[in-house]
Formats: C-alpha cells, sequence, structure tokens
C-alpha cells in the first residue's frame, strides 16, 4: 500500500515534469504536435504500466483499462494543447487528469467505484481547476 502511494506521487510529478516539457518543446524544435502526442503515449504507457508490476496476475480488463487510460489522457493532452496557457499550467492540467485516471481505476478495481466515493475528488479537482484557470495568464 505504502509502495503504491510513492508510486502515484511519483507518476503525479512524473506527469507533471513530461508534459510540461513537451508542451514546451515546439517552441524550441519544429516538430509537428502528433510527434510530440506519439512520445507521450508511449511515455504514458510506462506511467500507467507501472502499477501493473505491482499485480501477480494481470487480467485481460487491466490491459483493457490500462489502454483506455492512456488514450483518455492522451485526448486530454491534445485538447490542453489547444489552450493558450503555458506549458507548466498546461503539464498541472494534465497531471491532475492523471491523478484521477489512477484514483479511479483503483477504486474500479477494489469495487469502491460509486457515488459516494466519486463526488469528493471530483468536486475538489473541478474546483482546483477553476482556480486555476481563472488565476492563469492567458496568453
Amino acid at each position: 500500500m505504502k509502495l503504491r502511494r510513492l508510486l502515484t506521487s511519483g507518476a503525479f510529478l512524473s506527469t507533471f515534469a513530461i508534459a510540461s516539457s513537451l508542451y514546451a518543446l515546439p517552441i524550441f524544435l519544429s516538430w509537428s504536435f502528433f510527434i510530440l502526442l506519439l512520445i507521450f503515449i508511449l511515455i504514458s504507457l510506462g506511467l500507467f504500466g507501472q502499477f501493473l508490476i505491482l499485480e501477480k496476475n494481470i487480467s485481460t480488463e487491466q490491459k483493457i483499462f490500462w489502454g483506455i487510460k492512456v488514450l483518455v489522457l492522451a485526448e486530454f493532452a491534445g485538447v490542453f494543447f489547444l489552450l493558450p496557457l503555458n506549458y507548466n499550467i498546461l503539464g498541472l492540467l494534465l497531471a491532475i487528469i492523471f491523478y484521477l485516471l489512477i484514483l479511479f481505476d483503483d477504486w474500479r478495481a477494489s469495487s469502491r467505484l460509486n457515488y459516494k466515493n466519486l463526488k469528493w475528488p471530483l468536486i475538489i479537482s473541478t474546483l482546483v481547476v477553476v482556480l486555476i484557470l481563472l488565476s492563469a495568464r492567458w496568453l
């Protein structure tokens, strides 16, 4: 349990750092966003996959949800790229989505995914995102 919390914290910080770096790369390189999105998908496969290492038997359902989480995070990464915000703010927004995906998948695996458990993380993360968007510098 403590190792999982440590992995979650490290993955949250890694997601922030990687997303911020990838959002900043078009400033220095002339790569298209699709190349950066492909790189982010490959990195997020590893970030989500590290939680499968703790499992003894990896079922097909876990592999399917692993792919779903990667695709959802990639879709948010693509949408956030279109926002005219600083790349650090975009990285923080994507890290919040990453944390919510990990949290929801943990609850799904332990059959605790219900309205009671979903309510407060969704309210708090929505408030944090709104606060970030209202206080951020729009370019």
